[in-house]
Formats: structure tokens, sequence, C-alpha cells
């Protein structure tokens, strides 16, 4: 019969790996440690989850060699690590993997032994919106807008594009534009007209408008 030296694990789980579903959940999944590591019986795992930007850790236990991390930031980077614990404590941990969330609005399914597991997610747009640094006319029928896009922090995503809404104070008429790069130039507007201009920026959804701010063209001539 074997017999077992009541010592935590001396050598850490194999094969790490991470799976991203969606932009807030991910599957876990390892080997046990080799079993002239176990140094007894294997009662469970600890599984750490930093978050890279700000330090950040969780930590998480498992009595399997698999697990589900949910309730994470969406389009961003983490480091996850695992150790075997017996009844006298947890061995080394695992070299880490470092992995980065989807961004908002995707979702995934994942099949396992038992049964189908079918992941939800919400669409999450961009939590604040461009500050328009300058809007002038450089003619009396053209605008000149500029801005600078919302904090990385509450974007959730990549920025494809911004959406430009101008309204047309003196008839209630909006216009609709859009742009990739922080600048738009408006051309054919009218004399003396105002205009209320507004900026948001686009992932997989539109986030909120800017405060608008508006400007008056001067006369023609």
């Amino acid at each position: 019969m074997k017999s077992y030296a009541l010592t935590a694990p001396s050598g850490p789980i194999l094969s790490l790996n991470v799976t991203v579903l969606t932009h807030e959940d991910v599957f876990v999944n390892w080997v046990e440690p080799r079993s002239e590591d176990q140094n007894g019986i294997i009662t469970g795992y600890t599984i750490n989850v930093t978050r890279n930007d700000i330090g950040a850790t969780v930590q998480t236990m498992s009595t399997t060699t698999n697990t589900y991390l949910s309730s994470l930031q969406p389009f961003t980077t983490y480091t996850c690590e695992v150790a075997a614990m017996t009844i006298e404590g947890a061995g080394p941990f695992s070299s880490s993997i470092i992995f980065t969330t989807e961004q908002t609005g995707r979702c995934g399914y994942l099949t396992n032994i038992l049964n189908t597991t079918t992941v939800y997610c919400r669409i999450l747009e961009p939590y604040s919106a461009p500050e328009i640094s300058n809007v002038s006319a450089i003619s009396s029928t053209t605008i000149r807008l500029l801005w600078n896009p919302p904090s990385m922090a509450t974007v959730n995503g990549i920025i494809t594009e911004y959406r430009i809404n101008i309204t047309e104070l003196n008839t209630g008429i909006e216009m609709a534009f859009s742009s990739v790069t922080t600048a738009l130039t408006v051309q054919s507007l009218h004399p003396f007209y105002i205009y209320e201009c507004s900026v948001s920026a686009h992932t997989v959804a539109t986030g909120p408008y800017s405060t608008p701010l508006v400007v008056q063209m001067p006369e023609d001539g």
C-alpha cells in the first residue's frame, strides 16, 4: 500500500490553459501535479487572477481541475496562476498565463463533459464621452471640430469610430457624421446660422454624447 508524506505539494500543476469566452467570462483548466510531487491527496486548487493595470488580485478555489471565472472587466488584461493543495497547505504556483477579455457585446459557448453551458452577455457601450476641445468657424460655411478621446478605463473595447451630431438650431435640422480620427471638418453650412455639436465614441455600441458646444457662423463676405 502506498504511503504519503503529509506535506504540501512540491511541484506545480501542469498545462494551465485559459479560454476567453466573453467580455467578462473565461474558462480555466489544468492538469494535476505529477504524482511524485503531490505528497498526499490533492484536496483542491487555489486560483489567483490579477488585473494587470491596477495590480488587484482575486483568489478563488476549486476542487476540480477546471473552473469558470466571471464578472471580469471588459477588454482588460489579467494574469492567472494555479496551485494545488493537500491538507498540509498549498504547493508552488504554476507559471502564469496572461489573457485579455473580449470587448463588450460578444457571447460565447462552451461544451463540457456534463452538459452545454451557454454564456449570455450584454452589450456595454463606453461609459464616458469624448470632450470637444475646439469648434470654430473657419469660413462662413465651414466649421472644424477637435476633440479628445474618453478615458481608456471607460471605453470597454477598441474605438472604431466617432459619431458626431450637428444640429442647425435655426431650423432644427439634425446632421450625423462619423470620423476615425479626433477631428472633423464640415462644409456647406449656412452663413450666420447657429450650430450645436456633440461627439460620441463607438466600439461595439455607441457611448454617451459629449456636452454640446455651440458655434455661430460668420456672415458671408
